[in-house]
């Protein structure tokens, strides 16, 4: 767990990584940050998994599928009633 800095804007943050072992490790690692749903701004895609596998993406007030094909990653844009389907059985 590592401080902010500053407020997030335009989608971008400033994540102090002074303390951190070796940050230099982390050039293009995925990172987690917490909020509440009220402070995600809309441009943020917000993913939603199921085991650990991501199945649906909601950017841009679109809802997106993954699916691989010939080893490169497709979004298919799906409909909202085919989204609560697929996350009727998230854990």
């Amino acid at each position: 767990s590592y401080p902010i800095i500053g407020k997030i804007a335009m989608g971008m943050c400033c994540i102090d990584l002074t303390e951190h072992a070796n940050p230099h490790n982390l050039y293009g690692a995925v990172i987690q940050i917490p909020t509440r749903r009220t402070t995600i701004n809309r441009r943020i895609p917000k993913i939603y998994q199921m085991k650990g596998k991501l199945v649906i993406i909601d950017w841009q007030n679109k809802l997106w599928k993954p699916f691989c094909k010939n080893n490169q990653i497709y979004l298919k844009e799906i409909s909202t009633y085919t989204a609560k389907e697929t996350l009727k059985w998230r854990n």
